[in-house]
Formats: C-alpha cells, sequence, structure tokens
C-alpha cells in the first residue's frame, strides 16, 4: 500500500498546475489546488468540470481564516467563468438583508453593527474569532463586488441562525424608527431596544413580546403597509424571523430547519441563476444514506424538477485548521481508512479531487460529494 502512496505522491510533485493525476484503482482524479493563489486562471482546470452546473455548494469549514482564502478563490472563478447571481448563505432573511445594504453602501458601521449582533452572545468562541474572520470577510466582498462592477445579492434562507432574535429586534426597530411607527406598537415599541441588547433575550419574555407584537400589526396593518409601501413584506419577513428563532429554540430541531431552508431555497432561486452556497457540509450532502444520516437541505433541492442536475456539491476539509472543534469532520462521509489514504498520499500538499467517477471503496462518496477540497492549513 505505502508503494501506492507513494507513486501518488510522485504523480502529484510532477504534475504542473492544472493538469489532472488519477487514482487509477480508485477512479480518483487529482488537481493541485494552490490556496495562496488568487489567479483565477488557476482554476481553468475546472472549466469543463463546471460547465452542466450552475449552483455551486462549497462546504465551508465555518469561521475559519483559511475556508475563507478558498472561498475567496472560488468566487473569483466563478465570477470570471459564470458570473454570479446570489450568494446564498446560512443565515437568516434578515442577516442578507442588511448586508445587501452594506454591499450596496460601504457602510462599516452597519457592517459592525450587524456581526454584533449575530456574534455577541456566541457561546463557542469567547475571542471572536467568528466575527473578525466574517467581518473582514464581507469587506473584501465589498471591494471584489465594487471593483468587479459585480450586481450580485445575498440570499439568507435559514430561518434560524441568527440565535436569539437580537438581529430580528433590532432590525423590526430600525423599520419603526425610519417610518415613524411608533404610535401602532404603544405596547411592544417601548420594549424593542431593552430585548435586543439584554444577554440573551429569554425564550418567555420573547414569546410574550412577539404575541402582542403580532396583535398590534395587525390592528393597523392597513395604516402600517401603506407608510411601507415596498417596504412591507420585508417588515413581514423580520418579524417572521422572530417566530423561527423560538420554533427552533424548542429542541434545535433540524426537521424544522432543513424543510425550511429547501422551501426558502426554492422560492428565492430561479433554476437559470448562477449560485454560490456558503453552508456547512452536513448542509450541502446530495442524499442521505448508510454513511451520512442527516437531512440536508440540498439533498430535497436536487429532487426539484427545476434543479435536478444542477448542483455541483464540494466538501471541505482542512488538514490542521484552527478553530473550533479541531479539524474538519471526516466521519460520515468517508471512512477512517479512506481518509488516511488520502490524506497520507497528499502528504502537506492542497489538492482538489474529483469523485465523480469514483470505484472501489470510494464508489459512495459521489452520492454525499461530487468533489472534495483536501487543504492543509493554518
Amino acid at each position: 500500500m505505502r508503494k501506492i502512496l507513494v507513486t501518488v505522491l510522485s504523480l502529484l510533485t510532477l504534475t504542473s498546475f492544472g493538469q489532472q493525476s488519477t487514482l487509477d484503482s480508485d477512479g480518483l482524479v487529482v488537481y493541485p489546488f494552490d490556496i495562496e493563489s488568487t489567479d483565477p486562471y488557476n482554476l481553468a482546470y475546472l472549466d469543463s468540470i463546471i460547465e452542466p452546473y450552475n449552483i455551486f455548494g462549497l462546504a465551508e469549514y465555518h469561521w475559519n481564516e483559511t475556508t475563507l482564502k478558498e472561498e475567496k478563490k472560488f468566487l473569483k472563478y466563478l465570477s470570471t467563468r459564470k458570473s454570479i447571481d446570489k450568494i446564498v448563505i446560512e443565515r437568516p432573511f434578515t442577516y442578507s438583508y442588511w448586508l445587501n445594504d452594506y454591499l450596496s453602501s460601504g457602510d462599516t458601521i452597519l457592517l459592525k453593527s450587524i456581526t454584533d449582533k449575530v456574534w455577541r452572545f456566541d457561546y463557542w468562541q469567547k475571542k471572536d474569532i467568528r466575527y473578525v474572520n466574517y467581518y473582514e470577510f464581507y469587506k473584501w466582498l465589498y471591494d471584489f463586488k465594487k471593483n468587479n462592477n459585480l450586481d450580485f445579492i445575498m440570499v439568507g434562507i435559514d430561518p434560524t441562525q441568527s440565535f436569539d432574535g437580537s438581529l430580528e429586534l433590532w432590525s423590526i426597530k430600525q423599520f419603526i424608527d425610519k417610518y415613524e411607527l411608533s404610535a401602532y406598537f404603544p405596547a411592544t415599541y417601548p420594549l424593542l431596544e431593552k430585548l435586543s441588547n439584554e444577554e440573551p433575550p429569554k425564550s418567555s419574555e420573547l414569546k410574550k413580546w412577539a404575541k402582542k407584537f403580532d396583535l398590534e400589526m395587525k390592528k393597523s396593518t392597513h395604516q402600517i403597509e401603506n407608510k411601507l409601501k415596498k417596504d412591507y413584506q420585508v417588515f413581514l419577513k423580520f418579524s417572521d424571523g422572530i417566530e423561527a428563532v423560538l420554533h427552533y429554540r424548542n429542541g434545535r430541531n433540524s426537521e424544522f430547519r432543513e424543510p425550511k431552508m429547501t422551501k426558502n431555497f426554492i422560492s428565492e432561486i430561479k433554476p437559470t441563476d448562477i449560485v454560490y452556497a456558503q453552508f456547512g457540509h452536513p448542509h450541502l450532502a446530495l442524499t442521505a444514506g448508510a454513511r451520512y444520516k442527516g437531512v440536508g437541505f440540498m439533498s430535497d433541492v436536487v429532487k426539484s424538477p427545476n434543479f435536478e442536475s444542477k448542483v455541483l456539491s464540494i466538501y471541505f476539509l482542512c488538514k490542521g485548521c484552527k478553530g473550533r472543534g479541531g479539524l474538519t469532520g471526516h466521519r460520515g462521509i468517508f471512512t477512517e481508512e479512506e481518509y488516511v489514504k488520502i490524506y497520507d498520499s497528499i502528504e502537506d500538499e492542497s489538492v482538489l479531487i474529483d469523485f465523480r467517477n469514483a470505484k472501489n471503496s470510494f464508489s459512495d462518496v459521489k452520492q454525499y460529494f461530487q468533489m472534495s477540497i483536501f487543504l492543509s492549513g493554518e
């Protein structure tokens, strides 16, 4: 077996960038992948691969700097080869609404406000690595969009990922103040600022507030709609976000979350849109079976006639990346033997592997992800 691995490494070493080498015994096609390069032409070997697809799900390792380097690389590549219409994110509508506002205005105070609201009460990492990395990523995205005269928009389809409702409450207050609606919410407006800033709003208190807010909305629907006009539907989506947070808090049930993401994706994305999907790998797996027990929303999206055969789903693994939970998880997609075999063969290289014609023990990996990026991280 060691001889096979040495042979693979030799192939990688001798192959010039962009030319493929093949693990013949397993039917895997391996491409060198330079994480430091930002030249989109260094991914030219993907041109023929991506041609049939228009939805590109790149399963990220959340909150890690190495992941964000790789995402920038793919965004640059896709913008030159396919253009980009929408970037779909593992965040709620409210978050994407304000991100689009920021990407139009470049208002970093606004960007800081919304990232603060999302990460402020995060209990996984107290050192704010998520906040810093994503804040810098969106600043880069603003420059990228502006400098290349791009017109993509952000689309948040996850009903739950503001965690505690702080962002939704803050957003509702922004609209009430902007459109001078406070007179229609005499009971609930005075509590808005308190609820959006305390750590974090208690479910019982949030639920009680939401019930009163809904009653006041219904009582003055006509007047509020007349004042908001085209922004009325946006305001409704802000308030719907509160309901989603309360629902998800009750057990954090994926049976609620994933179907909602499926429905939101199908309603927000046209079959002709060129889409970059920024999610963790459980949501982008194309099917659930013996290896992978979870049911990600993309597995249902691809069953829709409008999206069948349009999705290219790419799994991301980072060897040595620092962050919550240590290394990116491979269990559920790769067996331990497969994982070790690949990493032993690539050693310190970063590679992209095409699994679409995989054989032997790797043959069912392609049921979950057609391709995988194996990065030697930081």
